[in-house]
């Protein structure tokens, strides 16, 4: 039985292809501005709970797609990992982040195609197809196991999305699987939040290790003391910069005119007055939390709109915003990374989980 093919109809609510079970396979258009550019193939793989190698987070399971596209024109598209969401079927909502583990059998990349010979790009029936492939491997929550998903396909110039392909019906969640040679975890840690802390820290073993022996420093102006990694690095005042905004795992120079310095992987802003918005992400999950008792958001966005234009969607962002007062104009902070910054996005989110856990002001 032939795959089954989806045309390109931008449409919030599509009618999904199925692609239930580990084996099945799909069909669709590859798109860019012009039109269809070649065509991809949608494996399902299987639902897991991590690898030996590399353990899921235990409140999440794994779900395995391997995507195939074979290029049948030249096109200046960008494609890959980002042209990919897993959404709920209720409503579409984005669900479950990339996960990226160091496992050989299933290699995950953002995938970019290079340009084409000039003397085949006008002649279609000349171009022999290429196939450039790789795995989305999303963590989601087992609290999401009762609930039908789906993966959503759309090109990075597009709003909506083109194709959508359901992925897995509502059942059980497979088993955690435990890593290999799990590392031991230290009995108690500095920065562990109390019952009352307001939010969890991402689970990392090797994030605990670099808050065993945990520094201390203080923001004067926004009043707040924290804890960061010994090993770390943060900096004296510098300029308009207070103390304690910038953190590295490697030295760096303070720069004059206040700009970041590239090997900061965790800046802390504080400002007071309203908060305007000038970026509009592709997809943002938020949750509300509080910090030392404060009301705070803490978000991960994907890509989007901003003041100079359209982010890549390979560009997340993982952020906390404390509303440190009771005046609705009052004191803020912001503390944030991203893949743009050094170092292991994934580590360094779960550095600034703990940072932030141990943030208290001086009120």
């Amino acid at each position: 039985m032939p795959s089954p093919t989806a045309t390109a109809a931008p449409s919030s609510f599509l009618d999904p292809i199925p692609l239930l079970g580990p084996g099945d396979e799909a069909s669709l258009a590859a798109l860019d501005e012009d039109g269809e550019w070649g065509t991809i193939t949608v494996h399902r793989g299987d639902d897991t709970g991590g690898y030996a190698t590399s353990a899921a987070h235990p409140d999440t399971f794994i779900i395995e797609v391997h995507v195939e596209y074979a290029v049948a024109r030249d096109t200046s598209a960008t494609f890959g990992a980002m042209d990919w969401a897993l959404v709920t079927a209720s409503d579409r909502r984005p669900v479950g982040g990339i996960f990226r583990p160091d496992v050989p059998e299933h290699p995950w990349e953002i995938w970019e195609l290079p340009e084409l010979p000039p003397e085949v790009t006008t002649d279609l029936i000349a171009v022999e197809p290429r196939v450039i492939d790789g795995w989305l491997l999303f963590a989601v929550p087992r609290d999401l196991a009762d609930e039908p998903l789906e993966l959503a396909y759309r090109p990075s110039h597009l709003v909506e999305a083109v194709t959508v392909l359901a992925v897995r019906d509502e059942g059980a969640a497979p088993d955690p699987v435990p890593t290999a040679t799990p590392e031991p975890r230290p009995a108690t840690l500095p920065y562990v939040p109390s019952e009352t802390a307001g939010f969890s820290v991402i689970d990392d073993p090797e994030a605990d290790e670099l808050f065993v022996d945990a520094d201390t420093c203080e923001n004067p102006v926004a009043g707040y003391t924290l804890s960061y990694p010994d090993d770390w690095y943060t900096n004296t005042a510098a300029g308009a910069v207070p103390a304690c905004s910038w953190f590295s795992p490697v030295f760096y120079e303070l720069t004059e005119d206040g700009r970041v310095p590239p090997e900061i992987v965790i800046e802390i802003r504080s400002f007071e007055g309203g908060i305007g918005f000038v970026h509009v992400p592709d997809y943002t999950i938020t949750e509300q939390v509080t910090v030392d008792g404060w009301n705070a958001g803490r978000t991960e966005e994907v890509g989007g709109l901003g003041a100079d234009g359209w982010l890549p969607r390979s560009l997340f962002t993982y952020q906390y915003t404390i509303y440190a007062s009771d005046d609705d104009f009052g004191l803020k902070v912001i503390a944030t990374t991203s893949t743009d910054d050094p170092g292991s996005y994934e580590r360094n989110k779960a550095v600034l989980d703990r940072i932030i856990a141990s943030l208290r002001f001086d009120r």
